[in-house]
């Protein structure tokens, strides 16, 4: 089995969360929380780093970018009460699959935020990206996400790195 198909898997991918907090003065608020997934145990894809580099090395980060939600979603779906939730999802994913946003649907007490990551200097994906091409795709789909599931997306800030 090759290590995509191991992350592909079904109980290949781990979602932990980690507390967003906003520090006003002596008052603590959780803000978001941060999904973050981890590869398949025992591998070094165990790692995020080894596993995202090796899916930008594959080119295969639509794919993983959306197995990444479904398991961020399916983990959300047992917290208590209704967390806002941050997801990060690759530049090029937006840039190669127009219709990432609206895929699929956070649990429905929650709200999700999207985070941009970049990984090369510039956000150009093919010769069709820019950020102000991802701010409005993002913007786009997340007024036919908003329309069609009353669900709240925000593109977040492009990061470059």
């Amino acid at each position: 089995m090759h290590l995509i198909d191991e992350i592909l898997a079904t109980d290949g991918l781990t979602v932990v969360f980690q507390p967003v907090v906003e520090i006003a003065g002596e008052t603590l608020r959780l803000h978001t929380l941060e999904c973050l997934t981890r590869g398949p145990r025992d591998t070094n894809a165990a790692r995020a780093d080894v596993m995202f580099e090796y899916v930008r090395r594959k080119r295969v980060e639509p794919i993983v970018d959306r197995a990444c939600i479904t398991a961020a979603f399916a983990a959300a779906s047992t917290l208590p009460g209704a967390p806002r939730l941050s997801v990060n999802v690759h530049a090029s994913t937006l840039g190669r699959d127009t219709d990432f946003l609206l895929f699929s649907t956070p649990p429905p007490t929650a709200r999700a935020f999207t985070q941009l990551v970049s990984r090369s200097k510039s956000l150009s994906t093919r010769g069709h990206g820019t950020a102000s091409h991802f701010r409005g795709r993002c913007k786009r789909s997340a007024r036919s996400a908003r329309e069609s599931r009353s669900t709240t997306w925000d593109s977040g800030t492009p990061t470059t790195g």
